[in-house]
């Protein structure tokens, strides 16, 4: 998700926060914690830049729905300035690809991700 919100190479307040509350919401981390996760996430992310590696672990060993999940949290992490940016969107599609999903999962996840809250 950290490399998501940093692929445009600007790590946005808005990206922050929701990287915060999507670790607190899923994992029950309070903020401060959530914070330092965030922070160390990016470090090991900067240290590695192997993101193939990564989502190939990821979708081991997981099923559809936790895919879909992942796929959805990252679309939210990306869509939280309100818009996509184009290296953006293609880590998506990546991401998409490489967890087995298809367009069409791609598709719903960023709109959902990108639709005002209410």
């Amino acid at each position: 998700l950290v490399h998501v919100a940093r692929i445009d190479g600007t790590v946005r307040e808005a990206e922050r926060r929701r990287l915060a509350e999507i670790l607190t919401r899923r994992f029950g981390t309070d903020l401060d914690d959530a914070a330092r996760l965030v922070q160390e996430a990016g470090e090991l992310d900067h240290r590695s830049g192997d993101l193939d590696a990564l989502i190939d672990l990821l979708g081991h060993g997981t099923d559809e729905p936790e895919r879909r999940r992942i796929l959805a949290l990252a679309c939210e992490v990306a869509g939280a300035d309100g818009s996509l940016h184009e290296f953006e969107d293609g880590v998506l599609w990546r991401l998409g690809r490489a967890l087995g999903l298809d367009e069409a999962a791609l598709a719903q996840a960023k709109a959902q991700a990108l639709r005002p809250a209410p």
